[in-house]
């Protein structure tokens, strides 16, 4: 079933380090949390691209009706790239537990973007015509 109710746009990128290189290299797994992190950010799924390098990392991008879920990992470096983008009514604070609590990193850094969807004088801007 497709979802849509408006919401203002979410935007989060997590940086991931000392993360087990098996599961940084396990691709059915991240499409699992891929999926999982969809569901529960109320967001449809319509599309997904993925790809496992050699001799090791993946790619994985869900394209959501909301917008997206894309995850890059190095497992040779112990790192994964996580990013969220979302218009769901949910907010993607609801899923960054369930982020660290499946890639269980030594340490972290999540950054959340305000994502301006309405011109402001206040703000800075690079216009081109």
């Amino acid at each position: 079933m497709v979802h849509y109710n408006f919401a203002y746009p979410n935007h989060v990128i997590f940086d991931l380090y000392g993360v087990d290189p098996s599961l940084a290299n396990d691709l059915q797994s991240i499409i699992s949390l891929g999926r999982s992190l969809a569901r529960k950010l109320n967001s449809d799924i319509i599309g997904e691209v993925f790809h496992t390098f050699e001799p090791q990392g993946v790619i994985y991008v869900a394209t959501l009706l909301q917008s997206h879920i894309a995850v890059h990992t190095w497992p040779e470096l112990g790192y994964v790239s996580l990013d969220i983008y979302t218009c769901s009514d949910v907010s993607v604070k609801e899923v960054e537990g369930e982020v660290i609590d499946f890639f269980r990193p030594k340490r972290y850094k999540i950054q959340y973007l305000n994502r301006e969807v309405a011109e402001s004088p206040s703000m800075d801007m690079i216009y081109k015509e």
